[in-house]
């Protein structure tokens, strides 16, 4: 009986202390490489196997004679072999150029013209990557973001191409899995100007656009790229997609899902297709199912402070309202230090007054109808198309999407007027007034 108490004593000695914690379970086998020596002497060391030991580090049969040894060794066994946890990864991971592949690509209208169209990779999450470009007008430029997504196949969606520079291609090549989807989210020219010549080097690739696209003088079927489906948000064009090979849908079977927002005026259409990507992943633990990623265009913004200086930031206003009112600038131009008026469009996911007055004010109905869809989707992140997100792929759900769009359900009201002040766009409300006036509701 005395040896059990010293052996007992033993143990307790060298149990962790609160600076080595240890988890409840390896306790108890711990304590128990003590007792069951004593208890059944002939048996092997019980635990080894469930902790992953190889098989060349067997154990031999205990003994009374050895217990002590033996009771030691389990226990610094169990110590060290405890189940080690998987390197974490903290995206995103840093930005990857190939600058020496080419960054020449003539667009017209838009900056660059010609050369210096430098594009950055970057890993946003497992398995989705954007590539980050430059696009500018004038005398201010603004991020134009691609994003791709290795699917379940193995292969890339990718959404809303940017100019396939050599730099561009290369970065998006070195990823290795083929090209399967595009899609072209929206008819803004922006998008499309470097849609054809992106999906013209992927000739196998499905290619999926938004209602609502247009070519002049010719229609989009005789563009020079092929359409393989056109993303109307509704049951039966759905079943014809899939049959076509989309991987949209709203059960499990499909990768993706996608609301579009479609609306024709007397003088355009508008139109944007917001993609989920379900969350679901290729890992050495085999796929798994998380929240989702909403991809978007141009129907919400997020400019983060803390990635732009104050020059950056007077850019960003001149890019969302073209231009400042008179009591702000004589010139029209915005300059440093930021005007303290213009705090409600920073950090938060935001509407840009375009989109607000030219087109959403046109058509609420058809409006908050898209955005309860997507709202109603299970996301917890958003990559959208141009400026900031906290590390590029902004923390946010379906109810901070639907909150950016209260001015639609609550006309008039107090935070309809705080999130787009009267005056603050002259140009872009002045605008929106006459349109509104001329065109009614289009619903």
């Amino acid at each position: 009986m005395s040896k059990i108490w010293i052996v007992w004593a033993l143990s307790c000695a060298l149990l962790p202390t609160p600076s080595l914690p240890l988890p409840s379970h390896s306790r108890r086998v711990a304590v128990s490489s003590f007792i069951l020596p004593l208890r059944r002497a002939s048996e092997p060391y019980p635990s080894r196997k469930r902790y992953g030991s190889s098989p060349t580090a067997s154990r031999r049969p205990l003994t009374t004679t050895n217990s002590f040894n033996a009771a030691l060794e389990g226990l610094l066994g169990v110590l060290d072999k405890r189940p080690q946890s998987a390197p974490s990864v903290s995206f995103p991971l840093p930005p990857v150029e190939r600058p020496e592949k080419g960054r020449s690509y003539f667009a017209l209208l838009w900056k660059p013209y010609l050369t210096g169209r430098a594009t950055q990779r970057r890993q946003v999450q497992e398995n989705v990557w954007v590539f980050e470009q430059r696009l500018g007008f004038l005398n201010v430029s603004e991020i134009t973001r691609m994003t791709a997504i290795r699917t379940q196949t193995g292969g890339l969606f990718i959404y809303a191409p940017v100019a396939p520079t050599g730099e561009c291609v290369s970065l998006l090549e070195d990823l290795n899995f083929p090209v399967e989807h595009f899609v072209l989210p929206c008819p803004a020219l922006e998008h499309k100007i470097f849609f054809s010549d992106f999906v013209g080097r992927y000739p196998d690739a499905k290619v999926w656009v938004s209602p609502g696209q247009f070519s002049f003088p010719l229609n989009v079927s005789a563009t020079p790229f092929r359409v393989d489906g056109v993303l109307f948000d509704d049951p039966q064009t759905k079943q014809e997609l899939q049959k076509k090979g989309a991987p949209f849908g709203s059960s499990s079977d499909f990768e993706f899902d996608f609301a579009s927002f479609f609306s024709k005026t007397d003088i355009g259409a508008a139109a944007e297709v917001a993609v989920l990507w379900k969350g679901l992943g290729g890992t050495a633990r085999g796929l798994k199912r998380g929240k989702g990623t909403l991809l978007v265009a141009d129907s919400v913004a997020f400019v983060d402070t803390r990635q732009r200086d104050e020059k950056r930031l007077a850019e960003t206003l001149q890019v969302l309202f073209l231009t400042a009112p008179k009591r702000v600038s004589s010139s029209g131009f915005f300059f440093p230090p930021l005007p303290p008026e213009y705090g409600f469009c920073l950090d938060s996911v935001w509407v840009p007054p375009t989109v607000r007055e030219w087109i959403l004010k046109l058509n609420p109905t058809v409006g908050l109808a898209w955005v309860d869809r997507v709202a109603s989707m299970s996301f917890d992140r958003i990559i959208a198309c141009h400026f900031d997100a906290d590390g590029h792929a902004l923390r946010a759900g379906g109810r901070d999407f639907s909150k950016a769009f209260d001015f639609l359900r609550f006309p008039g009201s107090d935070e309809a007027e705080r999130t787009l002040p009267k005056g603050v766009a002259p140009v872009i409300q002045n605008f929106g007034e006459t349109l509104q006036k001329k065109l009614g509701p289009q619903n």
